[in-house]
């Protein structure tokens, strides 16, 4: 299963502005640069996460984005749904009935249960706990 790139970026971008002090507004393009992120595409992206109340922006010269809620109270799965809506495995687990198999399947408990449990996973990790994890790693590094 392969989650899509807006959910990486995003993730990256969110961390990214875990690490900045808090209130200061970060310009799109910085942290494109830093993510190697194309900045249009950030910009987008950004749009997504105002959209989701994630993200605030400030327009101006003093401008950027900034989180607008604590990163300890966005989870991964937050982020996860807000661009792909979906974690199902596969597309039978929401819409069974676009499977005819799918009265008799033996295989859709057992996507269902992956489901549930990469959901738990997601759901218990924070953009805060992968932002201490970024810095400890980069830090490690000097």
């Amino acid at each position: 299963m392969l989650f899509p790139m807006k959910v990486d970026y995003g993730l990256r971008m969110l961390i990214d502005l875990a690490q900045q002090p808090e209130g200061r507004p970060v310009p799109a393009a910085e942290v494109a640069a830093r993510q190697a992120i194309p900045e249009a595409f950030a910009v987008q992206l950004f749009n997504s996460l105002q959209r989701e109340g994630m993200v605030s922006s400030r327009r101006g010269p003093s401008g950027g984005h900034m989180l607008a809620i604590a990163p300890e109270k966005i989870s991964v799965a937050e982020v996860v749904e807000a661009f792909d809506r979906s974690i199902a495995p596969m597309d039978c687990i929401h819409s069974p009935e676009d499977c005819t198999l799918s009265v008799a399947c033996s295989q859709r408990e057992l996507w269902s249960d992956v489901e549930q449990l990469l959901l738990e996973v997601l759901s218990k990790t924070s953009v805060a706990d992968l932002a201490a994890k970024q810095t400890s790693m980069t830090s490690a590094l000097v």
